[in-house]
């Protein structure tokens, strides 16, 4: 066979980047299985990743708390991927199944992770979950709309603007929802006006088709409990969107 046709056939194998996304975070849930959470979380990584833990922490700080070997195992599967045109930043979501040692029954819930390629390798930048009981969103997607990347500030301030539009959460999706949004919240989490938001950090894929922010919300209704959020954003007709919102419950802050 010529060389020409064997190069072109090369390149038409190669996967795309969605394809390498899904590929590295079933491949993160095969190693979690086979050799323990911790093994599996410390590998696919980024050294500077953040998770829910259940504030917002450094992830490997919460890693080094389990045990070693894992006597629980965890497994997952991404039903909703979202890649940047880019093929640097991508994001996944779906269902995972938590079964504590001892347990006859797994706990089951929605997991977020936000992937970056670090020098050619996909790695874990934030990772964040709720317990919930089934996941029924499907999603695979390319974010092709590309502009300057968002700068920390800039990505602030689109958290910012949900609590100021002074609305119920419902009219603020309604306004602010990306085609085909997702949004998860903990089941004990009842959605109110939230009184204040706190961005604590955040990222962008190099083309600023995609980005995300993280941080915690506060409710004037002291019986709400106080919720960490993720928020997914994607361009879609030279406005950001919000593509993706997962909530988890925290604990109240102590009195003393």
């Amino acid at each position: 066979m010529p060389l020409l046709p064997l190069c072109l056939l090369a390149i038409m194998q190669q996967p795309t980047a969605l394809e390498e996304l899904i590929a590295a975070e079933r491949a993160f849930s095969a190693l979690s299985k086979e050799k323990g959470m911790k093994a599996s979380f410390m590998a696919n990584f980024a050294d500077d990743a953040v998770s829910f833990g259940p504030d917002p922490r450094k992830a490997k700080e919460s890693f080094a708390e389990l045990p070693s070997p894992a006597e629980a195992t965890m497994t997952w599967e991404p039903k909703v991927s979202i890649v940047a045109a880019s093929g640097d930043f991508g994001f996944n979501s779906g269902p995972f199944s938590y079964l504590p040692a001892g347990a006859k029954e797994p706990v089951t819930g929605v997991f977020s992770s936000v992937w970056q390629k670090k020098d050619g390798v996909w790695k874990v930048v934030f990772d964040g979950g709720c317990g919930r009981t089934a996941f029924t969103a499907s999603l695979e997607k390319v974010a092709a709309e590309t502009s300057k990347p968002a700068t920390q500030e800039e990505l602030e301030k689109l958290d910012s603007l949900l609590p100021d539009l002074g609305k119920g959460w419902q009219d603020i999706r309604q306004l602010v929802a990306a085609k085909n949004a997702v949004f998860i919240n903990h089941p004990s989490v009842t959605l109110g006006n939230a009184t204040k938001i706190t961005s604590m950090g955040g990222g962008c894929s190099s083309d600023g088709s995609l980005a995300y922010t993280y941080g915690t919300l506060d409710f004037a209704n002291s019986n709400l409990p106080h919720t960490a959020y993720v928020h997914l954003w994607i361009r879609e007709q030279g406005a950001w969107k919000l593509a993706f919102e997962l909530f988890n419950q925290r604990p109240k802050p102590s009195s003393k």
